[in-house]
């Protein structure tokens, strides 16, 4: 009986300094992602973690760090959605319509639900984004107004179209959870819905820094999912930031 080796995965987070023409920043660390298969490495991935130096400061109410050293293992691929960053408050790919009421509702698979409204996940999503940053929350029909502006096809237009498909959570098509202990941790391995759209458009792109999550580029994310380098159960190291590849 033959058995197929497991790979593992080894992310150095600051292999190089990020200096490439077409990045929308330079001079942060870009890292690699290495994939070990019976203790030889048999493939490498561009990735870009947080920054070296933490930002307490905050982006939106959300700290900017590391991304942690250790020892995890990836959970199963998803559709990431979580009330912290609006955006990403609806799954990646839902169906999107106008209800008869002028709110949004989505579909994920399960059946038409409420996008907005009062109670809905775009407008709590949006509530929270104002109390991560200790900012007055604004009145219900300011939040209302955004959050259904949220899905317009063109934002400055109040009354057009809404977005057809979902393609704007900031985890991208899949999220990979970083598990420690058999527990969730609040890192991932995604993309961002920028690096989706050029893509799908076939334009050029650079990975951007994290808020700690480890970003991958989406055609290396479909080639590591294809090779069963990302995949429930796969064990990832993270090495220092002092640290520096190959394995």
């Amino acid at each position: 009986m033959h058995i197929q080796p497991i790979p593992r995965l080894i992310f150095f987070p600051a292999d190089r300094i990020h200096n490439e023409p077409t990045g929308r920043s330079n001079g942060f660390w870009l890292g690699t992602i290495y994939v070990v298969v019976a203790g030889q490495t048999v493939d490498s991935f561009t990735a870009c973690g947080g920054p070296k130096k933490v930002d307490h400061s905050a982006d939106r109410g959300h700290t900017i760090g590391k991304t942690p050293p250790g020892h995890y293992t990836l959970g199963p691929r998803h559709h990431h959605v979580t009330p912290n960053w609006p955006n990403s408050s609806i799954p990646w790919g839902a169906s999107i319509r106008r209800a008869a009421n002028g709110e949004v509702e989505f579909d994920d698979g399960s059946g038409w639900k409420p996008a907005t409204g009062d109670g809905a996940p775009m407008n709590s999503a949006i509530v929270q984004f104002y109390v991560l940053q200790r900012l007055p929350v604004p009145p219900p029909e300011d939040i209302r107004e955004d959050a259904r502006a949220a899905f317009l096809v063109d934002g400055t237009n109040k009354t057009g179209p809404v977005v057809a498909t979902w393609e704007r959570n900031d985890f991208g098509k899949w999220a990979f959870n970083l598990r420690r202990g058999g527990k969730r941790t609040v890192y991932y391995i995604h993309t961002t819905p920028e690096d989706e759209v050029a893509t799908a458009n076939g334009r050029e792109f650079s990975l951007d820094q994290s808020h700690g999550c480890i970003h991958v580029r989406p055609k290396d994310r479909d080639t590591m999912m294809d090779k069963g380098y990302l995949a429930a159960g796969i064990a990832i190291e993270v090495k220092g930031y002092d640290a520096k590849g190959p394995p």
